[in-house]
Formats: C-alpha cells, structure tokens, sequence
C-alpha cells in the first residue's frame, strides 16, 4: 500500500511537478521521489488528484500556477518500477480551467466526479462533472441555485458554491 502525491507549492503560490510515494508497509512509512520516464504536467497546485485502483493510476486535473489555470486531465501509471505520465483526452465538454474544487473516484461508477472551483479573477464555480471511464466522456450536471444536483438516486458529494477542497484529492466513494 502507498500513497501518491503530485505537485503542490512549498511558498503558496509557485508550483511544483515532482511525484512522490509513500510506502505504507510494514511499521516503517518512506517517502520516494519518483522519477517518470514519460512526460510530465505543467507545474501547479490547489489541483485535485484521484487513484483508479481499477486501472492502477493517479489522474490529476485543473489547478493553477499564478494567474495560469490548467484544464487538462493527466494520468500516471503506478507500477513500483516504472512511473509515466499522459495527458488523456476525454470527448465531450471540458468544465474548464478551475482550481481549488473538489474531486473524488466514484469507483461503483467508475468514473471521477469534479465539483465546484474557481477561475482567476473571480469566477466561483457550483457546478458538477463526471469523467467516465469506460466512455471517456465528460458529462455535467450545473445547479444555479448553488447546491450540487442530485442525479439518478445518487447521493450530494458536497454542496455550496464555496465547498472546501480534499486536503489530497486521494479520496474514494466505496459502495455501501
């Protein structure tokens, strides 16, 4: 078992792109800097970053450096040999360049669920998309009245225009 981290800032505001793992075996926990072979994202940070145990991968998307605000979706394969990165390109509607939203593996659907964020220099975000893996399509459910729309029997994943974000992104929904 291991935790992956990508990006982030050591100051609040310049980002970084390194990719680490944390060994969680054993008594002992260590931390590894890992080296892609392929490709790797633009600096960021206030991202999300989800794990896709189905496909044994991170995916990354939105955040920002500056006033520079990233819409692209980025995987990275985690085999303990090897680690590469690539940009996916998912058919349909993008929501956007946003940071600071809220992203979860809805792994009983699987698919990742992006809500709200924001956009330089003041644009709020309430709104919810899902990223299907198995059609690699975006879709996206927008509420004006500020609160996430329940879909299909689903249940809210947070609600408000002004919903924190996971401390990592590393969060998944299990099936009850």
């Amino acid at each position: 078992d291991r935790a992956l981290v990508f990006g982030g800032t050591t100051n609040g505001y310049t980002g970084l792109n390194d990719t680490w793992a944390l060994n969680l075996n054993g008594h002992h926990a260590d931390w590894k800097l890992l080296e892609p072979s392929i490709g790797i994202p633009n600096p960021r940070l206030v991202h999300t970053a989800i794990f896709d145990d189905k496909r044994n991968r991170m995916v990354v998307y939105g955040g920002a450096t500056g006033t520079s605000f990233w819409d692209g979706v980025w995987e990275m394969r985690a085999s303990r040999q090897d680690a590469r990165w690539t940009p996916l390109q998912p058919d349909g509607e993008s929501p956007g360049p946003r940071d600071l939203h809220t992203a979860i593996y809805d792994e009983e659907r699987d698919r990742m669920v992006v809500f709200g964020g924001f956009t330089y220099p003041s644009t709020y975000y309430s709104d919810t998309w899902f990223l299907q893996w198995d059609r690699g399509r975006r879709d996206h459910d927008d509420d004006d009245g500020g609160n996430v729309i329940v879909r299909r029997g689903e249940q809210p994943l947070s609600t408000g225009a002004n919903a924190a974000p996971l401390a990592l992104g590393l969060t998944r929904v299990h099936p009850n």
